[in-house]
């Protein structure tokens, strides 16, 4: 995270922010872990023997993947005014995390699972904190 606030800082001296570097720094960075844990798990689960059980699960997760990183690459631009946009792809990346980490909850027999719907909660009470802060 240090460099993400580093280069956040150095950014806003350009463009200012929306809200505070270390705030934008954490969401970008929970995004962008929860990303690679859903990933992997994904992968994990597209293995396992009993993946028709777990088809429901694994598209929301890749749903949830997706749109996080969509949701980091918009945050990451910073343009001038982006507030609306950025609630909004916020919202309806919280939206998929926390489906994601419904679903992923159900199947806690999995490890896989139950790592991906932690991951996906925290992100979205990230994502939740940076909207809530957003100008």
């Amino acid at each position: 995270m240090q460099s993400t606030t580093t280069m956040l800082r150095e950014e806003a001296r350009v463009v200012p922010l929306g809200t505070a570097p270390d705030q934008l720094a954490s969401t970008l960075d929970a995004l962008a872990g929860y990303e690679q844990v859903a990933l992997t798990s994904v992968a994990t689960l597209m293995g396992d023997p009993r993946v028709a059980q777990l088809r429901t699960c694994i598209a929301a997760t890749q749903d949830a993947a997706d749109l996080a990183a969509v949701c980091r690459r918009v945050l990451a631009r910073n343009t001038p005014a982006a507030s609306p946009v950025w609630r909004s792809v916020l919202g309806t990346t919280v939206h998929a995390l926390d489906r994601a980490a419904h679903l992923g909850a159900q199947n806690l027999e999995w490890r896989t699972c139950r790592l991906q719907a932690e991951a996906a909660a925290e992100t979205a009470h990230r994502c939740r904190q940076l909207r809530a802060q957003l100008t």
